[in-house]
């Protein structure tokens, strides 16, 4: 669950244990400006399949030592805790692929960002 600025709750749906934090895979309740519910907006992923085995996930710390090795951070960067889910990296052929990923919001000075680490890999994902 998320809460946005404009007081809309966003929940996300869980594929294989992880959230999916893209729109697809979402369900947005919007208010109105006194918090009363006026629409549902519900988008949901159908016909998921597994690509792979489970391969082990690399741990937050190491995802935040990647961001570190790519220079994402510097000295005095805060770094909230990680958060894992699923996020679509691709597609191919018609077809989604998501991905585990480890994602951060760093601060730097008044600066807001969000990092993203493939947490398979390690690999940098950030834009």
């Amino acid at each position: 669950t998320a809460n946005k600025t404009n007081g809309d709750k966003v929940y996300s749906q869980v594929v294989n244990g992880l959230p999916v934090m893209a729109e697809p895979g979402t369900m947005v309740f919007h208010y109105d400006k006194n918090g009363k519910p006026i629409n549902v907006v519900k988008r949901q992923l159908i016909n998921s399949q597994k690509l792979r085995d489970d391969r082990p996930l690399i741990s937050e710390e190491k995802a935040i030592v990647a961001l570190y090795r790519y220079n994402e951070l510097d000295s005095g960067d805060r770094l909230s805790e990680g958060y894992l889910y699923y996020d679509k990296i691709l597609t191919v052929n018609g077809y989604d692929i998501y991905l585990p990923v480890w994602a951060f919001e760093a601060h730097s000075g008044r600066d807001k960002y969000i990092l993203k680490i493939n947490a398979f890999t390690g690999d940098n994902l950030s834009v």
